[in-house]
């Protein structure tokens, strides 16, 4: 692979970028990056390297570069390429609940268990165990009591959350 990096390719756009947040300090969210002492790989200092190991391992149009270990630097080791989602289920600073040895961001319990993030953000900010954020039901009949089924966090045989028959 000869040929000299076209400025106007998406992947030269997110090569560059991903340099400037790790060596720029006038650039924003230099903090995050280079400021935390995350580097690029010596290797990656050529686009051409770069684009060759992006196609290799699965570029595309609509995917981000994610760093596997978000202390680690910018590597072929460490880095990957994921939609917009998970990158961001993928951040240092998500909150994280385990229930039953399983870990999982607020997002993500969100979409398994059918709870609106900002549920789940306010029961937690309201002293509620984290446990019982994401496995109690949301909704209160007339008289204030919660009602349908409660949320098992167990898993069924197909790898679907379990719910309680029994109503509360």
């Amino acid at each position: 692979m000869k040929s000299s990096p076209r400025r106007s390719e998406k992947l030269y756009g997110v090569w560059k970028t991903m340099r400037q947040r790790c060596r720029d300090k006038n650039k924003e969210h230099y903090d995050r990056y280079g400021g935390r002492g995350i580097r690029v790989c010596e290797e990656w200092g050529d686009y051409l390297e770069f684009k060759e190991w992006a196609i290799k391992n699965g570029y595309k149009n609509g995917l981000t570069i994610d760093r596997i270990n978000t202390d680690g630097g910018y590597s072929p080791k460490n880095c990957r390429w994921v939609s917009w989602e998970v990158q961001q289920n993928n951040r240092s600073s998500n909150h994280k609940i385990t229930v039953c040895g399983e870990t999982h961001t607020i997002a993500e319990w969100s979409r398994i268990v059918g709870i609106n993030v900002g549920t789940i953000k306010s029961r937690i900010r309201y002293g509620w165990d984290e446990s019982k954020a994401v496995t109690e039901p949301k909704r209160r009949d007339e008289n204030g009591k919660w009602i349908g089924e409660k949320r098992n966090p167990e898993r069924d045989e197909r790898g679907r959350w379990k719910a309680d028959t029994k109503k509360i």
